[in-house]
């Protein structure tokens, strides 16, 4: 698969978490860093993190892979895929 095909589909996975999370009256926030054009290593895991209220769950997919992950008390988390 190329690249720019596995980039799309992350932001196409990254935008759909989103917009599912705020059907829910969730609000997830991702840093800056996702953005257009950003660079991922193909062979190394994919580190995605970002905010939301605390103690939600917050599930993320990407390549055919999908991690479920619940915020701390401070309403931060983390997921590698």
């Amino acid at each position: 698969m190329s690249f720019h095909k596995l980039l799309t589909r992350f932001f196409i996975a990254t935008s759909t978490a989103i917009a599912v999370s705020r059907c829910a009256d969730a609000e997830v926030t991702l840093p800056r860093i996702f953005a257009s054009h950003m660079a991922l290593r193909c062979s190394e895991p994919v580190h995605i993190s970002g905010w939301a209220a605390p103690v939600e769950e917050i599930r993320v997919s990407f390549r055919g892979e999908t991690k479920a992950v619940a915020t701390d008390s401070f309403g931060d988390w983390e997921v590698y895929l």
